[in-house]
C-alpha cells in the first residue's frame, strides 16, 4: 500500500509540473521544493494557486503620478476661487497647499506609527503625546500626531513655495539609503553621513558661498542619537526643523515636532512619502503661478 501511495504522488508530481511549465517555468521549479518538503494536497494548492492568480484581473491603482496630479489641481482651483493676487496672501489660508487629507490617521496606525519604546527608556518631554501603556511599551496618540504632521508639511509647502532649500538629515545608517533617495526625487539636499561640527555655525570657512538650508527634516533624535549637534547649530542659526519625535526624544529640539516611531521601516518609508509628495506638489504649484 505505501509504495502504491508513493508512485501515485510521483506521478501526479509529474503531471501537475509539466501542466504549469507551460506558463510558469520559475513556478515548476517552486512547486517541486512544495513537493518534497511539504504535504501532498498542500503541494498541489500550491501549484495551482499562482496560476488562477495569473488570469485574475484587478483594478489599476492609483499611481504616485496622479497623486501628486489631484493634489496641484486641488490647489489650483483654491488659487483661483480665492482670487489671490499676492503670494504673501497665501498665508493667510489655513490650507492653501490642500496637505491636510494627506495625512490619514488610518495609514499611520498601519504604518505603526503608534508604536512607542519601553516604558523605561521614555522621555519625560514625551508624556503629552503619550496615549497608553500596553506590555509596557508606550502607545503614541495618532491623534496628535495627524494635527502635528498637517501643520508641518503645511510650513513645509510654504517654504518650497518661496524657494525655500530642505536639507534631509540623517545619519543613522539603517535609513541613509532611503533619505538620500528621497532626497534627490524631490530635488533636494541630504546629508547621512557623519556631521562635521561647525558646519552651520562657521559655514563661511567650510562651505563657502554655499547658501544653508531653510528648513531640515530629521529623525532619530534620541539622547544618544548622533543628530544633536547639527540641531544645536540649526538653533543657532536660525534655521526650523522638522522631526520625528519618537517616546525617548525630547521634542523641545525640534521646531515643528511629529510624534511618531521612527524605527521601523514602514513608518520611515511613509514619513518621507508625504515629505516628498508635499515638496513636489508645492513646487509644481510655484511653477505653474509664475
Amino acid at each position: 500500500m505505501y509504495y502504491v501511495c508513493i508512485q501515485v504522488r510521483y506521478v501526479c508530481m509529474y503531471v501537475c509540473t509539466i501542466h504549469c511549465a507551460t506558463f510558469y517555468k520559475s513556478e515548476a521549479i517552486f512547486s517541486l521544493q512544495y513537493f518534497f518538503d511539504g504535504c501532498f494536497l498542500g503541494s498541489i494548492a500550491q501549484v495551482l494557486r499562482p496560476k488562477r492568480q495569473a488570469f485574475h484581473i484587478s483594478s489599476p491603482q492609483k499611481s504616485e503620478t496622479q497623486e501628486l496630479q489631484n493634489d496641484y489641481d486641488t490647489a489650483e482651483r483654491i488659487f483661483e476661487n480665492q482670487h489671490v493676487g499676492d503670494p504673501d496672501e497665501i498665508l493667510k489660508h489655513e490650507d492653501f497647499f490642500n496637505v491636510k487629507p494627506l495625512v490619514k490617521l488610518s495609514d499611520l496606525f498601519d504604518a505603526r506609527v503608534h508604536l512607542g519604546h519601553h516604558e523605561g527608556c521614555w522621555n519625560q518631554h514625551m508624556k503629552q503625546y503619550i496615549y497608553a501603556t500596553r506590555a509596557h511599551h508606550h502607545i503614541i496618540d495618532l491623534n496628535k500626531t495627524v494635527k502635528h504632521f498637517q501643520v508641518a508639511l503645511n510650513v513645509l509647502s510654504h517654504i518650497v513655495y518661496r524657494n525655500g532649500i530642505v536639507l534631509f538629515l540623517n545619519t543613522h545608517p539603517h535609513f541613509e539609503y532611503l533619505y538620500q533617495r528621497t532626497a534627490r526625487e524631490a530635488g533636494e539636499y541630504c546629508i547621512t553621513q557623519k556631521w562635521r561640527g561647525g558646519t552651520f555655525t562657521n559655514a563661511g570657512k567650510m562651505l563657502g558661498n554655499i547658501r544653508l538650508p531653510d528648513v531640515i527634516i530629521t529623525s532619530s533624535i534620541n539622547s544618544f542619537g548622533e543628530n544633536l549637534l547639527p540641531l544645536k547649530e540649526a538653533a543657532m542659526c536660525n534655521i526650523p526643523t522638522i522631526g520625528i519625535v519618537d517616546t525617548d526624544c525630547d521634542p523641545r529640539l525640534i521646531t515643528y515636532s511629529i510624534p511618531g516611531n521612527d524605527d521601523t521601516q514602514d513608518s520611515m518609508e511613509l514619513y518621507c512619502k508625504l515629505f516628498k509628495r508635499t515638496i513636489l506638489n508645492a513646487k509644481k504649484i510655484r511653477d505653474g503661478m509664475t
